[in-house]
């Protein structure tokens, strides 16, 4: 048996790790040699997903990306650069999202402003200035 090839393949769609794929297949058969390509999902986008879960279920008492950074055993930059990558928002905006959205829901539920802030671990003032930001996610 010959020499085994491994190829990585950066790919946005399903579609473009086709075509990448068939591009270097027809290539290797050209020169005669046999080629193995798999679909394997990055290690990369796997810690985004594991962000992305882990923020959904617990963002009401996340503080920072620091935080998630310790949780994970990564530094903050490589945190908020997979999860942008994956997400297109980086985990810190998608945090304040989260809250703002939670506090909204229970404002209209008609809980207390102060219960909300202090549930989400904010002081009641910076949980005004986050929901007067309409505008930022």
């Amino acid at each position: 048996m010959g020499e085994i090839k491994i190829f990585k393949i950066k790919f946005k769609n399903l579609e473009e790790f086709m075509n990448k794929a068939r591009h270097i297949l027809e290539g290797e058969k050209e020169k005669r040699r046999e080629a193995i390509i798999w679909l394997a999902d990055e290690p990369e986008r796997n810690l985004a997903r594991k962000l992305k879960r882990y923020i959904d279920e617990n963002f009401k008492s996340i503080k920072s990306v620091r935080q998630l950074a310790r949780v994970f055993s990564c530094h903050y930059n490589t945190i908020s650069r997979v999860f942008k990558q994956e997400y297109k928002i980086t985990p810190a905006k998608y945090l304040r999202k989260l809250k703002k959205e939670y506090a909204e829901l229970k404002l209209k539920q008609g809980a207390k402003l102060k219960s909300i802030a202090y549930e989400l671990g904010y002081h009641p003032q910076n949980l005004i200035y986050l929901m007067k930001n309409k505008n930022k996610k």
